[in-house]
């Protein structure tokens, strides 16, 4: 018997993230490296089914780029907090970042709950 998990829900978190990797790894090798553009198309492609490729099939790879970009999304708006207040940047900074970074884990796992907790049928294929 073949066992399939049958869900409506698709969580985007993940593919903002593997789009946001391939994207800015891309857009590095062609500036950095100056090699032409149709390679970074095909190592943007490349890197984007190679990283869900890993996220959906190896746990701890899910679990490493979890905490990776939460982390990048605490410092982003970390950086970006620090700006709201010229007097004393670092508290606007680590509320920003602490929140960012909380929310992002939180999506993260409603995301490996909602895997976890999904209902499979089970059924021969003819």
């Amino acid at each position: 018997m073949a066992k399939y998990i049958v869900h409506k829900r698709i969580n985007s978190i993940i593919f903002t993230d593997v789009t946001i990797f391939a994207a800015g790894l891309s857009i590095y090798g062609i500036t950095n490296f100056k090699y032409h553009w149709s390679y970074g198309i095909v190592t943007f492609l490349a890197l984007f089914f190679g990283a869900l490729y890993l996220f959906f099939i190896n746990k701890i790879f899910r679990y490493i780029f979890s905490i990776l970009f939460s982390l990048i999304y605490g410092l982003l708006f970390a950086f970006l907090g620090s700006y709201t207040d010229k007097q004393n940047p670092t508290t606007p900074a680590a509320i920003f970042g602490i929140l960012a970074f909380v929310i992002s884990l939180f999506f993260h796992k409603d995301h490996f709950n909602f895997i976890k907790d999904a209902k499979s049928i089970e059924y021969d294929n003819y």
